[in-house]
């Protein structure tokens, strides 16, 4: 007897099984207003699956009212397998085809090994069902993350945190506006009262016992010594994501200038059987210095179309501000309108996968604080040198430099967090130093004087509780710990940027967010992934003789500071007005003094923290949508 079957649902509802789903699955319009995302839940009771008729979509497996899907799920991204009484079902980037589903699923089963099930090629989701236990793997680098919450007795599982209806929690959206990159802060959080983020690299596990939480893969894999074979490895990840991506049809990229949409791009024309259509975003007002560089990069390989596309006063930050929605306020929430024009342009050529380069900052470009690893391994000669080019480019002392890279080489996670709660508990101060950067994270002294004093007090005294030190991943120097916060934060991105292609009728892909991509990045340490005087040369070297030798030349980014300000002096009197009707200030999370002071500056183009503030305002959009 054959104990394997498999299902793949596409954009429809329907299934390619002998039994298909009754319906399309229920779009949850009543936590994404008129936009049907697509989403999965699980609802739990005494460690089983449970029925609640109040959820929305429909059954996953017929007679199994537990597991459910909403939305219009993109073709190919919402697939089943079965082995004997066991279900599994695989949600987002799998890469793999029906059958190497159904295979891994059995060699998990017989092996007792369920993790096995996160080692297929891409990056998705997935929950197995067994007789005595369901277990739900986020993705390696947490862009399908689940939200887990208390319901009527039982637990519920959502791929959308809205879904439970909870109250915002002020500390955390403190947490949001002003650290977000503090990781033992953010850990088991999310926006909503009591309501569990369980991001990357975690399994929810729900038996007879209860539910637990656990990772199911080490915060950084083993490392490797020679920078040699992490760019071997890295060419072997990255080639194979965007040649199995090229499987899908028609391939559209991003191609920016920048190192890394150019190598994707390059690499999609190189393994596409098609011509690969590329697309530059410009805005002729605030030039970002991108137009130029996809310019000279589409021309050295003639199987690259680029087209451009045009931004003009209302795709400019800040504008309609009513209009910017997510499930959760994510990064480049208040420029949609931005890369709206690139997903619906990518749509409009038929695209059947659209790549981004998010994910690519966070894994190949080491923050400074690399420079305490050198003080840490004795490496005096190096972290001159070092320290010297970086001040160069950041245009402070190197003494400077190196000096606080000795005190963080000497600085505990304890002792950070201590500080932490230190400046929130102190009188508000500026804007800090370039050199900020060679620390355990850079906090804004003027994003902290935004909090209102209560909050400021609650989020101090969780810096310094042994619980939130606990909470610090094991084993992680400062450098690292940028890494992985970074890498948080694209997934964020990347999260939001699919919802947008969803809404424009395109799917959008992150390679560099492939479990493959992002373990042979981090297995290079940031000190090997780091060179004096060149931009990411992990990717140039994983990428040698793949591209042309000077494509990857590139050692600057886009500046987008100008649209910002453009955006923002334009937009005066709407977000004079938002804030003046702060949700916020209603609930005692933000200082209206102190944000109206910051607002004025920005109004003038003296310099603000703009992340800080950007994602303040999409907290105040996103509240309104609730």
């Amino acid at each position: 007897m054959n104990r394997r079957s498999s299902s793949i649902w596409d954009a429809s509802g329907l299934s390619s099984a002998a039994t298909p789903p009754a319906a399309t699955p229920t779009p949850i319009r009543s936590i994404t207003g008129e936009r049907s995302l697509p989403g999965f839940l699980v609802h739990l009771r005494d460690g089983r699956l449970s029925d609640d008729p109040d959820l929305p979509g429909l059954p996953v497996w017929s007679g199994i009212e537990g597991v459910r899907a909403y939305g219009l799920w993109p073709r190919g991204q919402l697939s089943t397998a079965t082995y004997g009484s066991a279900r599994l079902l695989v949600a987002g980037h799998c890469l793999a085809s029906q059958e190497e589903i159904a295979a891994r699923l059995a060699a998990a089963i017989d092996g007792v090994s369920p993790d096995l099930l996160t080692e297929l090629p891409g990056a998705y989701a997935c929950v197995l069902v067994e007789r005595d236990r369901i277990q739900m793997y986020s993705d390696l680098g947490g862009q399908f993350p689940f939200y887990l919450a208390a319901r009527g007795g039982g637990w519920l599982v959502s791929s959308h945190a809205r879904l439970h209806g909870r109250e915002l929690d002020p500390p955390a959206a403190a947490v949001d506006i002003v650290c977000p990159h503090v990781l033992p802060l953010t850990e088991g959080r999310s926006l909503l009262r009591g309501v569990r983020e369980v991001g990357g690299g975690q399994v929810i596990s729900a038996a007879s016992g209860g539910v637990e939480v656990r990772r199911y893969a080490p915060r950084l894999p083993e490392r490797v010594t020679d920078p040699a074979e992490g760019a071997r490895a890295l060419r072997s990840a990255l080639v194979e994501a965007v040649r199995l991506r090229c499987r899908s049809g028609v391939v559209t990229s991003d191609l920016s200038g920048g190192v890394d949409s150019t190598a994707l791009t390059l690499l999609a024309a190189r393994l596409s059987p098609e011509a690969v259509d590329a697309v530059v975003y410009h805005h002729p007002s605030a030039p970002a210095d991108d137009l130029a560089q996809a310019v000279r990069v589409a021309s050295a390989d003639r199987r690259i179309r680029l087209a451009t596309v045009r931004g003009t006063p209302d795709t400019l930050p800040y504008q309609r501000l009513d209009q910017a929605w997510a499930d959760r306020p994510a990064p480049g929430a208040l420029a949609h309108r931005r890369a709206m024009l690139r997903l619906r342009w990518a749509a409009s050529h038929g695209s059947g996968a659209h790549l981004t380069g998010e994910g690519a900052d966070a894994l190949l470009h080491p923050s400074p604080a690399y420079l305490a690893d050198l003080v840490k391994a004795g490496s005096v000669a190096r972290l001159v040198k070092d320290s010297a080019a970086l001040a160069q480019l950041r245009k402070v002392a190197p003494g400077g430099l190196m000096s606080r890279a000795a005190r963080l080489a000497r600085t505990s996670p304890a002792m950070a967090l201590r500080q932490l709660g230190r400046s929130l508990n102190g009188p508000p101060r500026g804007a800090g130093s370039p050199a900020d950067a060679v620390s355990w994270w850079s906090v804004s002294g003027e994003a902290i004087g935004w909090l209102a004093p209560r909050v400021r007090s609650d989020l101090a005294d969780i810096a310094t509780d042994p619980a939130t030190r606990r909470a610090m991943p094991e084993g992680v120097g400062p450098a690292d710990h940028a890494a992985l916060a970074e890498l948080r934060s694209a997934a964020h991105a990347q999260q939001y940027l699919r919802e947008l292609g969803a809404e424009a009728g395109v799917a959008v892909h992150a390679p560099y967010l492939d479990r493959a991509v992002i373990r042979s990045c981090l297995a290079v340490p940031a000190v090997l992934r780091a060179e004096r005087g060149r931009f990411k040369p992990l990717l140039v070297a994983a990428l040698r003789d793949l591209v042309p030798n000077d494509a990857l030349s590139r050692t600057t980014k886009g500046a987008y500071q100008a649209e910002e300000y453009l955006g923002a002096r334009r937009a005066r009197r709407e977000i004079s007005a938002l804030l003046a009707d702060s949700r916020l200030v209603d609930l005692g999370v933000v200082d209206p003094r102190a944000v109206a002071v910051t607002v004025t500056r920005l109004f003038h183009g003296a310099p603000v923290p703009l992340g800080s503030f950007g994602r303040l305002l999409a907290l105040e959009t996103w509240l309104r949508d609730t």
